[in-house]
């Protein structure tokens, strides 16, 4: 992936200047022809669209303050292009159909071709246009500053672990840096705990950004502050690997919680808690990852298995692996709309709730937002699953 970023990097640059342009033009035509406004706006703009590279490719280190300044101009100005664009484009696909309408229009003689400028047309079109774009953006601002619980009750029939209950917290795509709303992680932390968890799984995406933005000592403080009877664990994301790796690996242990790399562990009587590596691992960390059947080989098979990792798994790929529960995130179900048809053409569960023969299958949203401030489609969550164990024996031993 190392090769893949300049590459990547290239293509966003080029479609996003290409996107911020048609925009550009589409907004200067709706102001008056005063050399000082167009001046101006001209420079507002251009300096939005290059905040968002700024901040996020690290082009050069600003200062913290400056930098955040940048990433909040690039985060808000990323999602109203978003919208403008569709305003823009659909005020223009409407000019194309009057223009080939016209030509049977003047043929009648009460038509009048000074109801149908272009210029006056656009304006009418496009300002309530970007009214709209502004509106859905705050929408999803006020959205994405309120975190919900989803509980679900699942059930489980293994042989091997005594019949009880188990109370799993999970919650993913943190998203914690520079722009971290102050009240997040206290909010958080202090929900969880309230709902009294016997595991806390943290899915990845944990930390976002070099040293978390700046603010890790705040954050480390906060998160060793989580508390479960049977254990805080945590895996990596693509976003600790794109803020420095190992670096960001270090970080989550220093709190307290133990990061699973491909590893399995006991945490109880026959129930065991299996957390992957990222797919990134291989390009920007230590190796590939595991094959999932391999990481889970020793698992015997009257155990209770869970398994959580951040990016989610086609269906096909936990069919026949002894899996009780699988949880993951990544996808934040597109973030903003219509994103979303987007991730759930890719994945199977772009956000959700999803049984794969005998596994339960969840993706959360997660509870941060990235890049952008705001969420216009899906909404934050913490996930609390009652995973209720009873006495049965659905599959055979597959490790013979």
């Amino acid at each position: 992936m190392e090769e893949d970023l300049p590459l990547f990097r290239i293509g966003f640059l080029l479609g996003y200047g290409l996107a911020n342009l048609y925009v550009y033009l589409r907004l200067l035509s709706l102001l008056p022809p005063r050399k000082g406004i167009r001046i101006g706006f001209s420079l507002l703009l251009w300096f939005c669209v290059a905040a968002l590279p700024i901040s996020r490719f690290g082009l050069f280190s600003p200062p913290f303050f400056a930098h955040r300044i940048l990433s909040l101009a690039g985060g808000w100005w990323l999602a109203l292009t978003f919208y403008i664009l569709f305003a823009a484009l659909l005020t223009d696909l409407i000019l194309l159909a009057t223009r080939i309408a016209g030509a049977t229009l003047r043929r009648r003689p009460s038509f009048n071709p000074g109801r149908l400028r272009a210029g006056r047309l656009r304006r009418m079109i496009l300002i309530p246009g970007l009214a709209a774009a502004v509106a859905v953006v705050a929408a999803g601002k006020i959205n994405s500053a309120v975190v919900r619980t989803s509980e679900l009750d699942l059930r489980v029939e293994r042989e091997g672990p005594p019949p009880g209950s188990l109370r799993i917290v999970f919650v993913s795509d943190l998203h914690l840096g520079m722009l971290s709303p102050r009240w997040l992680v206290p909010e958080i932390v202090e929900r969880i705990n309230g709902l009294e968890p016997d595991l806390i799984l943290l899915g990845g995406d944990t930390i976002d950004g070099g040293g978390a933005g700046g603010r890790w000592d705040e954050f480390r403080e906060q998160l060793a502050g989580l508390r479960a009877a049977r254990g805080v664990f945590a895996v990596m994301g693509n976003h600790e690997y794109y803020s420095g790796g190992e670096e960001a690996a270090d970080l989550i242990r220093e709190t307290g919680i133990r990061l699973l790399r491909d590893e399995v562990v006991e945490i109880g009587e026959r129930i065991s808690l299996a957390g992957r590596e990222d797919p990134n691992a291989g390009r920007l960390g230590p190796g590939p990852r595991k094959r999932f059947p391999d990481l889970i080989a020793g698992v015997p098979a009257d155990n209770l298995l869970i398994v959580f990792e951040h990016q989610p798994l086609r269906d096909e790929q936990l069919e026949g692996l002894n899996v009780d529960l699988h949880l993951s995130g990544h996808t934040h179900h597109g973030q903003l709309f219509p994103l979303n048809l987007i991730t759930s053409a890719i994945y199977d569960t772009s956000w959700g709730y999803n049984r794969v023969g005998d596994t339960h299958v969840y993706v959360s949203s997660g509870a941060g937002n990235t890049v952008a401030p705001t969420r216009t489609v899906s909404r934050p969550e913490i996930v609390a699953i009652n995973l209720n164990i009873g006495p049965g024996n659905r599959r055979p031993d597959t490790n013979d």
